[in-house]
């Protein structure tokens, strides 16, 4: 009898467990740790993170956004999943929700918000901007993002670094705008359309394949408008349907490195419209593999006075450069000259 009561309270308990839910609205204004046995947390309406306070989340949590939510962070949040224990942010019933944003801190010491083995789940529409960072650091590791309109949205004095993070089906997996930060690193982005980078970025070892094919943008598009230092390199690009790379917009003041990335099976590697072709773009020691296209398409102004622009080191699939100039085109001006360094340009692997 007195197992039977036990194995009878034992059920009441776990029936309990997997049916408790804390709804939750408007504000947290002290430190406040959500718990896995708690949860899914149902965020009912949009939710603030007060100055001063810190979220902390435990490993396995559900957060649930009802229709329309969001996520205002002027504290921290701390989001620390484990690879076996997720924890899920997604619209309750799969509905549209506005996902979180990042103020800038009034104290020093809290302009840092970090999620660590995190799944991230919208429904291609929404949310329009997963993340929305200004003025502090928010660190990704180890997460997965999917089906988010725009996944990661830097905006002034935003930082975001994000390591080892998997974005798949996001219409714009990062834009990272001008006078802000990001460090990339080791992510894998599938079937995303664009990722757009201005301001100061490191983009590294990381693996890019395909795109969804939907809109103008494909690949990576560097549009520096306010100046900055974008590093790509140690990339891989492949199996794009128009574009892998496309330089667009240039200032006097932005440096654009490009080296040590392989390009493979797309329709043209690289797009190159912006009109500043000197030392302020640098291509050296890319492996330009199989395309459908050409390697290259440069394409000018008409009435653009245009200077050499310059590839050194590179590894193009061809032995001579007979063979490599037929695939660097350019569109609109004839008189644009290509510099082919040899005999590295023409070496075999």
């Amino acid at each position: 009898m007195i197992k039977t009561l036990h194995l009878l309270t034992f059920i009441l308990l776990c029936a309990f467990h997997l049916h408790a839910q804390t709804y939750v609205t408007q504000y947290i204004e002290k430190d406040t740790e959500w718990k896995r046995e708690n949860s899914p947390y149902i965020i009912t309406t949009d939710l603030q993170v007060l100055y001063g306070a810190t979220l902390s989340i435990e490993a396995g949590t559900k957060v649930l956004f009802s229709r329309e939510t969001s996520m205002v962070v002027y504290g921290q949040i701390h989001a620390s999943g484990s690879p076996f224990n997720k924890i899920h942010f997604k619209g309750f019933n799969d509905q549209n929700w506005h996902g979180l944003t990042f103020h800038h801190s009034k104290k020093e010491g809290e302009d840092r918000s970090y999620f660590t083995h995190c799944h991230f789940v919208g429904n291609g529409a929404s949310p329009r901007k997963l993340f929305t960072i200004s003025g502090r650091l928010v660190q990704l590791d180890k997460c997965t993002v999917e089906h988010c309109y725009t996944a990661i949205n830097t905006q002034k004095r935003g930082e975001a670094s994000i390591i080892d993070t998997q974005f798949k089906h996001c219409f714009r997996a990062i834009n990272v705008r001008s006078t802000s930060l990001a460090h990339v690193d080791q992510c894998r982005f599938t079937k995303c359309n664009s990722i757009f980078l201005g301001g100061t970025v490191h983009f590294s070892n990381n693996h890019l394949k395909s795109s969804s094919n939907v809109g103008v943008n494909s690949g990576v598009i560097v549009n520096m408008r306010g100046g900055g230092i974008v590093t790509i390199e140690k990339n891989i690009f492949s199996n794009f349907k128009l574009h892998a790379l496309e330089i667009t917009k240039m200032n006097q003041k932005s440096t654009l490195v490009c080296q040590n990335n392989t390009f493979k099976k797309n329709k043209v590697h690289v797009v190159i419209s912006s009109n500043l072709y000197d030392d302020r773009i640098r291509f050296q020691a890319n492996n330009f593999l199989q395309y459908e296209n050409c390697n290259v398409l440069i394409q000018s102004p008409e009435d653009q006075n245009l200077t050499y622009l310059k590839f050194e080191n590179n590894f193009w699939n061809q032995r001579t450069i007979k063979e490599i100039n037929p695939t660097i085109k350019c569109v609109h001006n004839s008189d644009l000259g290509v510099s082919l360094k040899t005999p590295s340009n023409s070496r075999n692997k």
